[in-house]
């Protein structure tokens, strides 16, 4: 009996460090809307349609483990779509591991850019039938005033980011081109920097700025032979929210650099219920390229149904100085599911 009993002991002793690995997680969304949107082509074609859409639905597993101070961690998100079979929705969109600790983050692999991500934070209607970077109708991604460099992602990712030092951060990447080519187009890495102040106590005040240099295609959406600066700056405090975002682009087929202005804004009106606005313009100045110049908004209301499942009623509207598109209208409605387990 004795014997029985310190089996069970020592089996019970070794069990937790034999169970031991990584922490994993599952997280998704769901999220989908019905929209009306009216886009009038100059001179002589209107298109006027009704669609239900998906709204960047996507699946991520994290895996992480920590030991003697230093964490490592894999990230894998893929698109999931809920309208159209084979969809490039599905695509993988990041996958990325890294390592951290006390001094920093070190991070390889597919992943969002922080030019990218300190675009997204500022926008509430990410991702739904009201995003539009060029004006025209989109089921996911940026809204108008925010260039196409807020959405998509960089492959061959080698980034760090230091640990915060007085509200400070800061953060480095290179992008590591895979064209072999001679011709001095494309063949060179990209880079990129910024730099971060944040302050709770500040209005929540939350401000850098993000550049890109941009010699090849690895950058998804970026323009070859150029660069890229974002200003941006946000606040928050119990029921409000307000943000602000400037970017200038250049690239070597640009007669002039692009510009690029966002505000947002959103207030919890209820417990569950909030309004958001965002404004934006987009100026080329004398570029021979077709642009999407113009200025637009967006207005709607979020309303928390459940703890994971949120709705959304939008209107965007955008008016174009190009000769296409000229005025672009959509009203959407649509829902959203999360969920979030460790396993």
């Amino acid at each position: 009996m004795k014997r029985s009993i310190l089996a069970v002991g020592l089996m019970s002793a070794t069990l937790p460090a034999l169970a031991a690995g990584p922490d994993v997680n599952l997280a998704g969304t769901f999220a989908i809307s019905l929209s009306w949107y009216e886009q009038h082509n100059d001179p002589d074609i209107d298109t006027t349609d009704v669609d239900l859409e998906n709204n960047g639905s996507n699946f991520r597993i994290t895996a992480a483990t920590q030991d003697v101070g230093i964490r490592a961690f894999a990230v894998y998100e893929r698109g999931a779509s809920n309208d159209r079979q084979g969809s490039d929705a599905e695509a993988v969109r990041e996958f990325f591991g890294g390592v951290g600790g006390q001094y920093g983050t070190l991070v390889t692999g597919l992943k969002a850019t922080e030019y990218r991500l300190s675009g997204q934070r500022l926008d509430p209607f990410y991702n739904t039938s009201v995003a539009s970077f060029d004006g025209g109708f989109s089921a996911e991604g940026a809204s108008y005033g925010l260039s196409r460099l807020t959405t998509g992602y960089a492959s061959n990712t080698v980034a760090y980011t230091s640990p915060v030092l007085y509200g400070a951060t800061v953060n480095v990447a290179t992008f590591v081109t895979d064209n072999d080519s001679d011709d001095g187009v494309g063949d060179e890495p990209d880079f990129a920097a910024g730099i971060g102040y944040a302050n709770s106590d500040l209005w929540g005040l939350d401000a850098g700025v993000q550049v890109l240099d941009i010699n090849s295609n690895v950058v998804l959406y970026a323009p070859q032979a150029g660069s890229a600066v974002r200003a941006h700056v946000s606040f928050g405090q119990g029921l409000w929210t307000a943000g602000a975002s400037y970017e200038l682009i250049d690239a070597d087929f640009l007669t002039d650099p692009r510009q690029y202005a966002f505000l947002s804004g959103s207030y919890q009106l209820f417990e569950a219920l909030r309004l958001a606005a965002t404004a934006g313009m987009v100026n080329a100045g004398d570029d021979d390229v077709a642009t999407p110049d113009g200025v637009g908004g967006s207005l709607g209301m979020f309303w928390d149904v459940t703890k994971n499942l949120n709705a959304y009623w939008a209107l965007r509207y955008v008016t174009l100085d190009t000769a296409d598109n000229e005025d672009n209208a959509t009203l959407a409605a649509g829902a959203k599911f999360t969920f979030d387990v460790d396993l």
